[in-house]
């Protein structure tokens, strides 16, 4: 009876191990092998591996400089967020989200250097990426506060979805970075341009 105990406890224990995996970073798992180190400051905390120590240290310069220069166009704040370097991807991109407060740049830049523009590509990432995080950072205010209250950052990310829409965010991101560098409207031609088309084709075309 005892040894049928102990192989069914050793069973359960089986599965339970079986089961259990690291948290890994965002969407784009870096190996197991690479060394994370970290630049933490109070406006943002930079995780990078080892390797991209002055793109970091340059990514956490701009985003100071941006909080203290530009977040008074928006409301005056820019909460502390985290940034996580990625060097192990092919698709030059970048995404700010929340639940949890975080950001990936993935620090390959495109093959096609007319679409990167004349900015450096860690630049670009941190003047575009920041202003989304002024957003989230400001956006958390009135009937947004009320769902942030009850169900933290997840209540402000549905509210937040419920309320602004997504065109609004861009447009006001494109405005900004074209302020700052005279590039950022001319980046975001394409996405203005498919804003007027589709608003020309609701006013024209019934149905």
């Amino acid at each position: 009876m005892i040894i049928i105990r102990f192989g069914f406890l050793f069973f359960i224990f089986s599965l339970a191990v079986l089961s259990l995996t690291a948290q890994s970073f965002g969407g784009n798992p870096a190996p197991a092998s690479v060394t994370w180190k970290q630049i933490n400051t109070d406006r943002v905390r930079v995780i990078f591996p080892e390797g991209l120590d002055s793109q970091a240290n340059r990514i956490a310069n701009v985003t100071k400089l941006l909080g203290e220069i530009t977040a008074k166009t928006i409301g005056g704040r820019q909460d502390k967020w985290n940034i996580i370097l990625q060097n192990q991807t092919t698709i030059p991109n970048a995404y700010v989200r929340l639940a949890p407060v975080m950001s990936e740049f993935y620090m390959t830049p495109g093959q096609n250097s007319f679409s990167n523009g004349s900015l450096r590509w860690d630049d670009n990432l941190a003047i575009h990426e920041n202003r989304h995080m002024q957003q989230f950072s400001n956006f958390n205010k009135g009937f947004t506060k009320v769902f942030s209250f009850f169900l933290g950052q997840e209540g402000q990310l549905l509210a937040n979805g419920i309320t602004v829409p997504d065109y609004f965010l861009k447009v006001m991101q494109c405005g900004r970075n074209h302020w700052l560098v005279y590039m950022g409207v001319a980046v975001c031609l394409p996405f203005i341009m498919l804003i007027n088309l589709s608003g020309w084709l609701e006013k024209n075309i019934p149905g």
